[in-house]
């Protein structure tokens, strides 16, 4: 204000900084991904992801070649009816594994949900905070990586669990038609056809499961790092520039007097 005395280095003019400080803000937040994703793709993935993934493969492999044995004994499994209690009695028993499979992946799967709940109130809550300057950079960046990792988690076991679901439910409809075929005597065609159909089912998760495997397990491509590398030191630049020019909006008195004109 006009005649306010004022002290050499006290603030006199603060020119309207809505956008700039957005912009800063904005740039924290890309330089952060950048240095996400980067740190993501120079670690891999983390053996807990590697081990869910090749269990699965496991699984669907034991599924597929369950169903290519059912194909080839379709014929003879309609004929002699010995052979169809046994498939009976084999199909009943991969339902019950199948279902004990999905309520354990069930169980995981409400842990993993609970375990990242936690982590994102931690990480909500961490992050007021430090906008508050109740805690450090370093508290923060700790819940934040808390909670991407539990986020990654989560949707990795969320994929698991549908592909459990679903080889419970071939096994269901493989019990049925085993099933039908013992109590109602099922032509050979249409026993032939489900044989077939539930071998593409098995041939489709496999080869799921299996590209999943192999794009965990694979090396990260050096032109993909060195692009990420590119984009961190990108977002510093950009981080660094928002930062001199939210500076530049705050105008200090050089020297001690009185204002004079507004």
């Amino acid at each position: 204000e006009e005649g306010k005395k004022v002290k050499r280095g006290e603030l006199i003019a603060n020119i309207n900084s809505d956008i700039l400080d957005a912009q800063q803000l904005q740039a924290k937040a890309q330089l952060l991904q950048s240095k996400a994703k980067l740190s993501s793709l120079e670690v891999g993935a983390r053996k807990q992801e590697i081990n869910q993934a090749e269990e699965l493969v496991n699984q669907t492999e034991e599924v597929l070649l369950g169903s290519k044995k059912t194909v080839s004994n379709s014929l003879d499994m309609y004929k002699d009816r010995t052979i169809q209690k046994q498939q009976l009695d084999l199909a009943n028993t991969q339902y019950q594994v199948s279902k004990d499979q999905y309520k354990s992946a069930k169980a995981n799967l409400e842990v993993v949900k609970s375990n990242f709940e936690n982590a994102k109130v931690n990480y909500l809550r961490n992050k007021k905070l430090y906008e508050q300057s109740s805690i450090s950079k370093q508290q923060l960046e700790s819940t934040e990586t808390q909670f991407n990792v539990l986020k990654e988690q989560l949707n990795s076991t969320n994929h698991s669990f549908e592909q459990i679901k679903n080889s419970m439910k071939g096994a269901e409809i493989n019990l049925n038609n085993v099933k039908n075929i013992y109590d109602n005597r099922l032509n050979q065609k249409q026993l032939l056809d489900n044989s077939n159909t539930q071998l593409k089912i098995a041939e489709t998760n496999f080869k799921i499961a299996k590209e999943k495997l192999n794009l965990l397990i694979s090396p990260a491509k050096r032109e993909e790092i060195e692009a990420l590398k590119a984009g961190v030191k990108q977002s510093e630049a950009i981080l660094k520039l928002a930062e001199v020019q939210l500076k530049k909006s705050k105008i200090y008195s050089p020297i001690e007097g009185i204002v004079l004109i507004k």
